[in-house]
Order: structure tokens, then C-alpha cells, then sequence
């Protein structure tokens, strides 16, 4: 999926990754990314049962009050 997405010029709407919940067995979480001025996303798919340790979103490049979600 990834390399498929660095090679496309169409954006994605942030809603339309958190709509894959309702279809998969992750959670998406959405943080304005750190490589780019241009508006761009990282989106992490976190699969249900997994703990993430708070230190990882404490780590991403915004507060977690100014993630998008």
C-alpha cells in the first residue's frame, strides 16, 4: 500500500482512513506529518489488541491535541 500511494498524485481524504475502522480490524490515527510543509499526513494503522505505549504519540511532531483526529 505504500509503495502505491508514494507513486500516486491523487490526495485522499484523512475520513476516508478512518472509515476503513468500520471495515478493519485497526485504528487509524492521523498526525500532520514532519517531512513536508505541503499539508501532508501520516496515517498509522494501529490493529485492534495492540497496546501502543503513550510515548509513541508523544513522539510524532504534534501535540496530540493537534492531531487531526
Amino acid at each position: 500500500m505504500r509503495e502505491h500511494l508514494q507513486n500516486t498524485s491523487e490526495a485522499i481524504n484523512p475520513q476516508d482512513w478512518w472509515d476503513l475502522e468500520a471495515w478493519l480490524p485497526y485504528t487509524v490515527q492521523v498526525s500532520w506529518s514532519a517531512d513536508t510543509q505541503t499539508g501532508a499526513y501520516d496515517v498509522f494503522l494501529i490493529q485492534h489488541g495492540v497496546t501502543v505505549p503513550a510515548e509513541f504519540f508523544s513522539s510524532l511532531p504534534l501535540p496530540q491535541s493537534a492531531h487531526l483526529q
